[in-house]
């Protein structure tokens, strides 16, 4: 397997005309590797290692280790190393990264590095680092979800019961296959604190187990203190449909096998209605939910990044048209024409 990709990736440097490059192992999706020592996951901590990594679509390549200590100068002066050893110092174009501050002081290195070999940034550097759309989704509505009141505790607090103890676990899920014939492989979920997206999951499938859930509480005096009622349910399902488009265009932006990048400024986009519709809607507690999640957005989106707003326009299903209605749509027609104009400039600039 590791040999195989690593011919495929000589194969596709070759087709780029790029020097030799050299794949040490392959990495997997859960964080671990095939050969090799541990790399950097989430959150900018190592465990035993660090590595640079380059995404192509159908797996990840790690070319080469990093050296110790893993502050954004040396990271940087590592990379502009691997670049120039790759020759392809004159055909970057971006960096996609978290805004972890040392990742600000790596592009500033590596900027430094490239300029002084002489080499030509696009737009003189100004889409040399972008903003990972995933981790800005995600520090969007983790501002939002502070503010959400008992009734996802409450959810919460019911999974923990039944997770926890056998008996329990097993009578719940009797209840839910043979009262009310629900699929006996799926099951009640948890969340973590930094992953937004397993909230949005925990709540999904209690709305799922709902019925079993309420049949069960009402026989546990242990679980009373959590009984939900129809308005909190209601309340759950309408947090719920508020978080899956967020969680859609999370999914849509992580894939792995399709490009990406012309779906940017249409998910931006939706998520900029989303929150303008929740914010003038009748519930209330969605509204204070909003207020910081769209602070979020403005510090980071409120300015559509113009690459990719390119890359919507080169997309056959949206083309320029599509650009021109969404701009109306949430500023109105005159400035929605200065907005276009600047990204037909962008566009014809780039060709």
């Amino acid at each position: 397997m590791l040999k195989k990709e690593n011919d495929m990736l000589k194969n596709e440097a070759k087709m780029m005309k790029v020097g030799n490059l050299q794949s040490e192992s392959v990495e997997v999706a859960n964080g671990k590797e095939i050969d090799g020592c541990s790399v950097e996951v989430a959150n900018g901590k190592e465990t035993e290692g660090c590595s640079l990594v380059s995404n192509i679509v159908g797996g990840s390549f790690r070319f080469g280790a990093l050296t110790p200590p893993f502050d954004g100068v040396n990271i940087g002066d590592d990379v502009s190393t691997c670049l120039t050893k790759w020759n392809i110092t004159d055909k970057v174009t971006s960096f996609t990264l978290d805004n972890a501050t040392y990742n600000n002081v790596m592009i500033v290195e590596i900027k430094r590095q490239l300029l002084r070999s002489g080499s030509n940034l696009l737009f003189d550097g100004q889409f040399f680092q972008i903003r990972c759309r995933c981790h800005i989704i995600n520090l969007i509505v983790q501002a939002g979800l502070k503010l959400l009141d008992g009734v996802v505790d409450k959810i919460r607090a019911i999974g923990k019961h039944f997770e926890h103890s056998i008996p329990n676990k097993k009578q719940f899920y009797e209840v839910a296959q043979q009262i009310y014939h629900l699929d006996g492989n799926k099951r009640l979920r948890g969340d973590c604190c930094v992953r937004w997206n397993s909230t949005y999951l925990m709540l999904d499938r209690a709305l799922y187990f709902r019925r079993p859930i309420d049949h069960v509480i009402e026989k546990d005096k242990d679980l009373m203190q959590h009984i939900l009622s129809n308005e909190e349910w209601a309340k759950v399902s309408t947090i719920h449909g508020f978080l899956k488009t967020f969680y859609d265009i999370t999914t849509e932006f992580s894939a792995s096998k399709t490009p990406t990048s012309n779906v940017y400024f249409k998910g931006v986009w939706e998520i900029q209605c989303s929150l303008s519709e929740v914010e003038n809607g009748e519930h209330e507690y969605l509204a204070n939910m909003v207020k910081l999640m769209q602070k979020k957005f403005d510090k980071y989106w409120n300015r559509y990044n113009l690459l990719f707003s390119c890359a919507c326009i080169l997309d056959p299903r949206y083309k320029m048209k599509f650009v021109e209605y969404c701009f109306t749509t949430l500023y109105g027609e005159l400035y929605a024409k200065e907005k276009t104009k600047e990204v037909l400039k962008t566009l014809t600039t780039l060709l």
